[in-house]
């Protein structure tokens, strides 16, 4: 639920309960001007408020976690949130800024790199050659210790 929803949900319990805002502000041991806030601005609360709203009213702090927008329905039932969004690793430019490498391992690991990009995912004898000699050259091994 968005923050928006969360005072009409706090609201909502607290007159059901018959109590003013004063009683629920003294009950919860929050300020009540936190509260005007919240209604005023949909301001999200904090978890220690959540805590303080959880043992005056008995309500859980997984309703009271989703409620506020702090967690989802679904990580409330224990599913994995989706990933978000990430940017494509540039590989080249990651290997143009590797301080550890020569430059001519830089260049043939572009070269191979690009060459990935081009093939099947069909292993190929021309890729592995090369690879081994600038390793050698540069002192570094396939297991990516150097």
């Amino acid at each position: 639920m968005d923050t928006g929803g969360w005072w009409a949900f706090i609201d909502a319990e607290r007159q059901a309960r018959g109590w003013t805002l004063a009683e629920f502000a003294r009950r919860t041991k929050i300020n009540q001007s936190n509260l005007t806030r919240w209604d005023l601005d949909s301001q999200q609360p904090s978890i220690e408020n959540l805590r303080r709203i959880a043992a005056a009213t008995g309500i859980s702090m997984l309703t009271l976690l989703v409620e506020s927008g702090h967690i989802t329905q679904d990580e409330s039932e224990g599913k994995a949130p989706e990933p978000p969004e990430v940017e494509p690793l540039d590989v080249v430019e990651a290997i143009k800024a590797d301080g550890d490498l020569l430059p001519e391992a830089k260049q043939h690991l572009i070269e191979q790199y690009r060459l990935l990009l081009r093939v099947d995912s069909q292993p190929s004898a021309q890729h592995s050659p090369g690879l081994r000699a600038v390793a050698r050259k540069t002192g570094r091994r396939g297991n990516g210790k150097g």
